[in-house]
């Protein structure tokens, strides 16, 4: 799921201190009139550039075990700030959650509820999140996986009934990919025209094939093109 690497305040300090090096390394360089290799400015400028964007930085939970990219988190991160949406969807709690809705909790306005599958994970990242800024935005849903009359798994309709107008989603679940075919069919109703839509794991095979059909079938533009390096593609509802 997205960005959910545990990060303590430990870690969140070394960070910083990475941070800091990398910029002393440029500036060396740069002092050097040595040309940066282009991979390492691509590293280096997404780090930098998300420790400015949230006050934020990666706050100390414990989400388990996987992590997005420093590119996808910007991603994530600068899309929400400049797009200021005021309804979210998200399927798959987990980091970016807390990234959402502490943004959220920042301009003072809007609603995020993630819906979380797993019965186990949505007790403890509910008490996890709880004490971090902006969780008065956030509503954490459980629902489980039901087979819908096509006969193919997707989480309950039922818990989502009430949602309505959404301008953002945030498609990182069910944890089962292949249970992930049904989404749009299921949601497409409930989202305003011009609604951004950001999808995790598109790297893999089985995302890449389900994504190509989501573009077959909807109404979807592609906002950007750099989801190989991100493995985060933006699309956009279109209008």
């Amino acid at each position: 799921m997205i960005f959910k690497r545990g990060v303590s305040s430990s870690e969140v300090d070394s960070l910083r201190e990475e941070i800091a090096s990398l910029r002393e390394e440029v500036a060396t360089l740069r002092r050097q009139n040595i040309k940066m290799p282009d991979r390492v400015a691509d590293a280096v400028q997404p780090v930098v550039e998300l420790s400015k964007l949230s006050s934020a930085l990666l706050p100390p939970v414990s989400f388990g075990g996987y992590s997005l990219t420093s590119s996808a988190a910007l991603k994530l991160v600068r899309t929400v700030v400049e797009r200021r949406p005021r309804n979210i969807l998200e399927f798959g709690t987990g980091q970016s959650t807390a990234w959402m809705a502490r943004l959220l909790a920042d301009v003072g306005y809007g609603r995020l509820v993630s819906v979380e599958d797993d019965p186990e994970y949505y007790e403890s990242i509910g008490k996890e999140l709880e004490s971090l800024p902006g969780f008065g935005h956030l509503e954490l849903r459980l629902a489980g996986l039901k087979p819908l009359e096509s006969g193919e798994l997707w989480y309950d309709p039922s818990t989502l009934e009430d949602i309505a107008d959404v301008d953002f989603l945030v498609i990182d679940g069910p944890s089962d990919r292949s249970a992930r075919r049904p989404t749009f069919e299921q949601v497409v109703s409930k989202l305003v025209p011009g609604c951004d839509i950001l999808i995790d794991d598109v790297h893999t095979p089985d995302m890449k094939k389900l994504v190509g059909e989501w573009l077959e079938d909807h109404p979807l533009d592609v906002v950007d093109a750099n989801w190989r390096r991100e493995r985060l593609l933006h699309l956009r509802l279109q209008n």
